[in-house]
């Protein structure tokens, strides 16, 4: 019975209490030592004692503990024994039982079993009543109730270990499908319930006590009851534990340590409620800055400390949101209660700082920005004096130096490992270290910031994570300054982690080359990428001596020499590229197409150079690219050739020969009118005798004949640049290396003593110049053949018109002999064009028509230079401007038939011509090509006397006259 406010009546329950149920109670507890707990025993007869019924004695434990406090423990040992026989007989089933048969049958129950069951299910009735009807049996039940749950794990828990081996989900279903054990919790989250709002503190402290006695056994009960009331249990489970922590650390007597409870209990928890957990350490955290140096204040943030050294799950969940968290006015108070802290719940500062430097290495998803933090606070420190300043500022830079100090021994003795190990690379199992790399490009820029603390750190930082084995992070982080460095500072950086990274990383500068030219190529990177590596590489250069980098800029940047040619070919790219290029030491084996690809490369930018806006920069451009294309013949031989063709059909045939001069056809406005309809104006009119009646129009209909005009785009000074441009560049890579396929003889040195083959450009000119190949012969025919090849010869002429390069070209292939003999076709054609043109031409001036006195001058001046045309021939072109026409005839005429009779004939030996080794100019001319030339001399020795000595000196005449000549 209870009374009217629902305590247990306790005045008057002697009156009440029967003197039959006490003596039942009695009997049948003790006749435990003859049966079960009242139940007939196997081996009982007729001449036993008499048994008490099984549910009599139950009632009577129940009604002693409900009206006779004094007996309450008494009946509730009983209970427990009950209890206790009940779990041992379903462990005894579980270990008979086969595992696939999953659980105790219930047609395998017996009499007495379901006896037995009956009567715990009656006490557990019975009890859950007592709840309703009262909450203050709460504590007394739940005390009760986890105490023997408690009890019945640890000691059933060997015996269950082949069913409670995969975890605490195997352990509580094994538990869950035992009827006593599961109602025994349910019995426990009954009296949770009701106490959670009146007695928190209590039934907390009870489930802790209980916790750290029968752990780990009692952890499935934790875990049950806690998913039962999460938010609540966590956040008691936590005040409670903190209490526990403020008191043992301050030396107040405590009954045993909480936190390992705590913390077990949280862990299980957490792990199904992890936002509840971490509202729960938010809201215990934010409590502080209320009142910072409130005793039970000081003691939080060492309590949360605590946890999360025992648990990562904490520590995560502690640390997601601590950056929002720590604002500037949380960062003071922390500040202030932090020298509190030491001599009490640290022992000194080094140790605080290594267990908060343990913690962030083990942080994961807040691990970067908690950094970041550290350093914005380590540069800018919040504080309303300079003295917390100060400590704010150095207590963040003393953490970062720790930090950077475990960080780095950690990963360089994982580096270590990785090459002890043959090549097996490590994986790196240090969470901040995992999210450091996830989060790698939110830090590279701070390696590049403006505040020199904040650089300096990072730099470090980066360092350490560039130890990291697999390359990754060394990679991304040299591939970050490679493309963004602006200065010689930042490059600075790139040179001291090299130094550093090098040893155990040694392709990392390759690598990050190999994919800083990967994005160039493909538009994602910007230039800045080139201008840095060619910085590297003249300091290199310069500081050969003093350099430590052993691996080595240029033969590292060596290594990817087919992708960095590839960028020759990107507009903005191929500058710097030829800049770096012109730098490095070219391989001395180098595939076919990549040798292809830089050849072609080179010659691309050799004409989009010519396009250049400032006159020294094209200039050295081109030089630059000369050079590289020279480099190139001489180490590739095969592709000498491929590069003369290249050069000279560029400037011959290509969309560039406007930059040498070439002709630029402009097209003609087309016209509305039309041929019928000017027909069709005739048909109205009378036609007249001897008249025509229709048009026949040989131009442009309305317009008249065609009018072919023509424009040069480059002329004067820029032209003449970009002339010799080429003829230097062609010059230098005809250049060949002595004791190679041709004799000394067959070659001419340049004054700087290196031999030169011009026999490619000779003929390439002919190749490109001439329409045909027919009559394309090195010996002069007879003069009438002219009549043959006049199609032919006015074509070449054409072209020598409108592409003046061609005459450059011409005369750099006739200073050195015997090149030009291969343009003998080229240097007919002009001839003969010219024999046609003076012999129609009447008058006495051929000043009358410049532009082809010019080419006459031209062409005689050519052949003398080529060695092709002898005294006093080589020398005809000074006259010319002061001859009549039919003067002028005669001696291209006497040039042709001397051509004609003395042309080298050359010797094919292979693949080869072989000339003769003594040219033209060396001899002495016949009399009868010459004597035209005497007889115009003297005819007009007014106007060319002062040439007759130079033309026909007496040593000429008499050498003349004493022998035939040629």
């Amino acid at each position: 019975m209870t009374s009217g406010t629902g305590r247990p009546e306790t005045s008057d329950c002697v009156g009440e209490f029967s003197l039959s149920e006490f003596r039942n109670f009695i009997s049948g507890a003790t006749s435990t030592q003859r049966g079960r707990y009242g139940f007939p025993s196997v081996g009982s007869g007729p001449g036993a004692p008499q048994q008490v019924k099984p549910k009599e004695i139950v009632r009577s434990a129940i009604y002693l503990l409900k009206t006779l406090p004094l007996a309450r423990d008494a009946a509730l040992i009983y209970l427990s024994g009950l209890f206790d026989a009940s779990v041992t007989r379903y462990v005894s089933q579980l270990q008979t039982l086969q595992p696939s048969q999953g659980g105790v049958s219930a047609s395998s129950r017996s009499n007495e079993e379901e006896l037995e069951d009956a009567a715990i299910q009656e006490v557990l009735d019975t009890l859950s009543g007592f709840l309703w009807e009262s909450p203050h049996w709460a504590p007394i039940i739940s005390s009760w109730s986890m105490d023997l749950l408690g009890e019945l794990s640890c000691k059933y828990a060997s015996r269950a270990q082949f069913q409670l081996g995969g975890g605490l989900n195997e352990e509580l279903q094994v538990w869950l499908s035992c009827q006593v054990t599961r109602s025994l919790i349910d019995l426990t989250a009954q009296c949770f319930s009701s106490q959670l709002s009146s007695q928190s503190d209590a039934s907390i402290t009870a489930l802790l006590d209980t916790s750290i006695k029968h752990s780990p056994h009692f952890d499935w009960v934790v875990a049950h009851i806690g998913s039962c009331f999460p938010q609540t249990i966590i956040s008691q489970v936590l005040q409670c534990g903190h209490k526990n922590y403020h008191f043992s650390m301050n030396g107040a007597s405590v009954r045993g340590d909480k936190v390992g409870s705590v913390v077990g209990i949280l862990g299980h928890l957490g792990s199904s409620h992890y936002g509840g957990l971490k509202s729960a350490l938010v809201l215990m955290f934010r409590g502080i800055q209320e009142d910072p140096l409130k005793e039970e204040n000081l003691s939080v943030v060492p309590y949360i400390i605590q946890l999360c050294s025992m648990s990562h799950l904490l520590l995560q969940a502690a640390t997601d949101d601590l950056p929002q968290l720590l604002s500037r006015e949380m960062i003071e108070c922390l500040s202030k209660q932090a020298p509190q802290w030491l001599g009490k719940y640290f022992s000194t500062a080094p140790v605080l700082i290594g267990m908060l430097v343990n913690l962030l290495l083990q942080v994961e998803t807040s691990g970067p920005v908690l950094i970041q933090l550290l350093l914005d606070l380590a540069i800018n420190p919040p504080g309303r004096n300079i003295t917390l300043q100060n400590i704010i500022g150095e207590t963040s830079h003393l953490l970062l130096m720790y930090l950077i100090k475990e960080a780095y021994g950690l990963l360089r003795s994982r580096g270590r490992m990785t090459q002890m190990n043959l090549g097996l690379v490590s994986s790196v199992n240090n969470p901040l270290i995992k999210s450091f790399c996830d989060s790698l490009k939110n830090f590279l820029p701070l390696m590049l910031d403006e505040s020199m603390v904040r650089a300096k750190f990072a730099t470090k930082l980066m360092a350490a994570l560039a130890l990291m084995p697999g390359n990754c992070a060394a990679v991304k982080v040299l591939k970050y300054l490679l493309g963004h460095s602006s200065s010689g500072q930042h490059l600075g950086i790139l040179v001291e982690m090299l130094k550093c990274i090098e040893g155990i990383c040694p392709n990392a500068f390759s690598n990050a080359l190999r994919e800083s030219f990967h994005e160039l190529s493909d538009g994602m990177s910007s230039g800045q990428t080139l201008h840095n590596v060619h910085s590297l590489v003249v300091w290199e250069a310069q500081n050969m001596e003093k350099v430590q980098i052993h691996s080595g800029i240029r033969s590292g940047i060596t290594e990817h020499f087919s992708q960095l040619v590839g960028l020759l070919y990107c507009e903005q790219l191929a500058q710097p590229t030829v800049e770096i290029l012109a730098l490095l030491p070219f391989p001395s084996q180098l595939k076919l197409h990549h040798v292809m690809k830089l050849v072609h490369g080179l010659l691309h930018f050799f004409f989009s150079a010519l396009d250049f806006k400032c006159f020294e920069t094209k200039v050295l451009a081109i030089r630059r690219t000369g050079d590289l294309l020279q480099v190139t013949s001489v180490l590739y031989p095969f592709a000498r050739n491929i590069i003369i063709r290249g050069l000279i059909e560029g400037a011959l045939i290509s969309k560039h020969n406007q930059y040498f001069g070439a002709h630029i056809h402009i097209p003609v406005k087309s016209s509305d009118m039309k041929l019928m309809k000017e027909n069709q104006k005739l048909g109205s009119r009378v036609i007249l005798p001897h008249s025509h009646s229709s048009v026949f129009h040989a131009g442009v209909i309305g317009q008249g004949l065609k009018n072919h005009e023509k424009k040069t785009i480059f002329l004067g000074e820029e032209l003449l640049w970009n002339t010799q441009l080429l003829i230097n560049t062609i010059q230098k890579c005809s250049e060949v290396q002595q004791g190679g396929g041709k004799g000394e003889k067959e070659r001419e040195k340049t004054d700087e003593g290196n031999l030169l083959d011009l026999e490619p450009v000779a003929g390439l000119l002919v190749e490109l110049l001439t329409p045909d190949v027919l009559y394309n012969g090195f010996q002069w025919p007879e003069e009438d053949f002219i009549k043959v090849t006049i199609e032919r010869d006015l074509e070449i002429c054409r072209k020598l018109a409108e592409l003046p390069i061609v005459w450059d070209l011409l005369f750099l292939v006739a200073s050195y002999y015997p090149a030009l003999h291969c343009c003998s076709i080229i240097l007919r054609a002009v001839v003969a064009n010219l024999i046609q043109f003076w012999s129609t031409r009447q008058g006495s001036r051929s000043q009358d028509w410049p532009k082809q006195v010019q080419e006459t001058q031209r062409i005689i001046y050519l052949m003398g230079r080529g060695q092709l045309l002898p005294l006093p021939f080589s020398l005809a072109h000074e006259i010319i401007p002061l001859l009549a026409p039919f003067e002028v005839h005669g001696i291209l005429s006497d040039i042709w038939h001397f051509m004609r009779e003395n042309f080298p004939t050359p010797i094919v030996d292979g693949s080869r011509l072989h000339w003769p080794s003594s040219s033209l100019a060396s001899l002495r001319c016949n009399r009868k090509f010459t004597e035209k030339l005497r007889l115009i001399c003297i005819n007009n020795m007014d106007r060319l006397g002062i040439f007759y000595s130079k033309l026909l000196p007496i040593e000429y005449e008499a050498s003349n006259m004493d022998c035939g000549g040629c």
